[in-house]
């Protein structure tokens, strides 16, 4: 009959309709575990970018395993890039992901404890009680926070004991160093003395022993190592910007300046962006389309956005700046900004300003 007809009809359009969901489904699905692995293939090659770039496709909206896997793969992307605000944004969406994670932990933990954030960053280093196996790491961590908390006591009793690994020993002497110093400089001296014969070239110790000559008034003798440190570690922005602030102090802001922006790739912090930046044009242009860079994902990049479109003939423009978020902090924080609209307004003679 026609009524058994027609039901059949809507049977087979519900039956269509429920198949052809599941198959786009299915089809969603295998999309977005092939972007998974090309992401991770791009992460042993060492692209944290071009990983990034491709995680931002994938929308594993149906899968529970596969946004665990998709968030597993941006710590690991923002780790290789020393992103540590999205390492944060990403340790308060998935804590759990970061029990199995020593390095992503280490580098969480620090930041927690740099911004006061005493209750996480006590729950997070608990979790990895008696499962570090980066001991000299976890030494220094332990150490720095009795040293935030004004425990100088404590850190110094951290300290007495010898530890039995050379890492843990070449940290525990570096922070006795560092202890000591400014006020006993010669026994500071010896500590590090002591523990470049354990690690050699351990960037720390050379940086730390240009910070002691630079302060006796050794120029050339910092020089070597603050130089001898950046070579140890090319790669390490922190320790590159050391060097760079050295020559800035020493009177040589052109070198200063060469030595920031031979750092500056996709993955350099925003801080050693801005202060290239900031140089050049208070030094000399470099040669660069800032509009076209690669800015980094972090805080800094709406400033440096900002900057970057600032016409080379203005340092300033308080109507585009009040566009930019944070402003207030980053005036209150950011010296280059203040020297920026202190020179525009010399260069306008507005000296009352």
């Amino acid at each position: 009959t026609w009524i058994s007809v027609m039901g059949v009809l809507v049977l087979l359009v519900i039956l269509v309709g429920l198949g052809s969901a599941m198959w786009h489904s299915h089809a969603r699905e295998k999309r977005t575990t092939d972007t998974l692995a090309r992401a991770e293939a791009l992460l042993a090659e060492n692209k944290p970018m071009e990983a990034l770039a491709l995680l931002r496709r994938a929308l594993p909206q149906e899968s529970d395993a596969l946004m665990e896997k998709k968030a597993a793969l941006e710590i690991q992307a923002h780790l290789d890039m020393r992103n540590v605000p999205r390492l944060l944004h990403l340790y308060d969406r998935h804590p759990h992901l970061f029990l199995p994670h020593e390095e992503a932990t280490l580098f969480v933990c620090r930041a927690l404890l740099q911004t006061g954030n005493k209750e996480p960053f006590q729950i997070l280093r608990n979790s990895w009680k008696g499962r570090e196996t980066d001991s000299g790491a976890w030494l220094a961590l332990d150490v720095d926070a009795f040293l935030v908390e004004g425990k100088r006591d404590a850190a110094l009793a951290m300290l007495s004991e010898k530890r039995p690994d050379n890492d843990a020993e070449t940290v525990r002497l570096i922070r006795l160093g560092l202890l000591n110093a400014p006020e006993h400089l010669e026994e500071a001296w010896g500590y590090l003395e002591e523990a470049s014969l354990l690690a050699p070239y351990n960037s720390d110790i050379r940086l730390f022993r240009g910070q002691i000559l630079e302060q006796l008034g050794k120029p050339a003798a910092a020089r070597v190592e603050y130089v001898a440190a950046h070579l140890a570690e090319p790669d390490n922005p922190r320790i590159r910007d050391q060097l760079a602030e050295f020559y800035r102090r020493r009177g040589n802001p052109n070198l200063a300046l060469a030595t920031w922006d031979a750092g500056l790739t996709p993955t350099a912090p925003g801080y050693l962006w801005l202060k290239a930046m900031f140089w050049s044009r208070m030094v000399k242009p470099l040669n660069r389309d800032w509009a076209k860079a690669t800015d980094p994902e972090e805080r800094l990049t709406p400033l440096l956005v900002w900057l970057s479109h600032l016409p080379n003939t203005s340092l300033w423009d308080e109507e585009t700046f009040y566009q930019v978020p944070d402003r207030s902090l980053l005036l209150s924080t950011r010296q280059e900004l203040f020297w920026m609209r202190v020179v525009d307004h010399l260069s306008k003679k507005q000296e009352n300003q």
